[in-house]
């Protein structure tokens, strides 16, 4: 399958036909390696194989596992997956695809309508900030996802293609800001 026409038909028709969705679907249910094919189905807007998405959260390699993470929890914001999001972030190991679970955090944060996930995963994206034996980019990706939580425009946040400077970056109204829309 020619993935890269996935992105073509998406972009063309603002759709993926069915005759498409099942290819890729098949694709993704036999390719040893699915990282390109997780990337055309987040290109193509392929909502209806999140359920064939999900198992890669789990994939022994880790750059399927954060490209899983970045399609579910960045750009599709799947509101079922939430809990899943939180638990990404809580016990997984490789750096790479706990940050886009973090940041997912902040994506899928505004949804939730659970008091009770809605305070854990506020505290969980506070806690990480806040925490100085965390890595600085794990810090980075936190404050991220607090920014996307509170809407803040693209343009006005710290740019994803640079480390923060937690001195520099973190401004304390943010964090403020944070702690009181989400109670934390």
């Amino acid at each position: 399958m020619n993935l890269d026409e996935v992105k073509a038909e998406y972009a063309k028709d603002g759709r993926v036909s069915g005759e498409t969705l099942a290819r890729l679907r098949d694709y993704l249910r036999t390719s040893p390696d699915p990282y390109d094919a997780i990337t055309a189905a987040g290109d193509g807007a392929a909502f209806m194989l999140v359920p064939d998405l999900v198992g890669f959260l789990d994939h022994d390699d880790p750059m399927v596992r954060w490209n899983a993470a970045s399609v579910l929890f960045n750009r599709f914001r799947v509101l079922e997956l939430a809990q899943r999001c939180l638990k990404m972030v809580e016990e997984e190991e490789d750096e790479i695809a706990r940050g886009a679970a973090i940041t997912g955090l902040g994506e899928i944060l505004p949804l939730v309508e659970n008091l009770g996930l809605r305070s854990r995963m506020a505290t969980a994206l506070l806690s990480i900030l806040e925490n100085t034996n965390e890595l600085t980019v794990m810090r980075g990706d936190a404050h991220a996802g607090m920014e996307i939580a509170l809407n803040i425009p693209r343009n006005e946040r710290v740019p994803a293609s640079r480390l923060i400077d937690l001195e520099r970056d973190v401004k304390p109204e943010v964090v403020a800001a944070f702690r009181k829309k989400f109670k934390v």
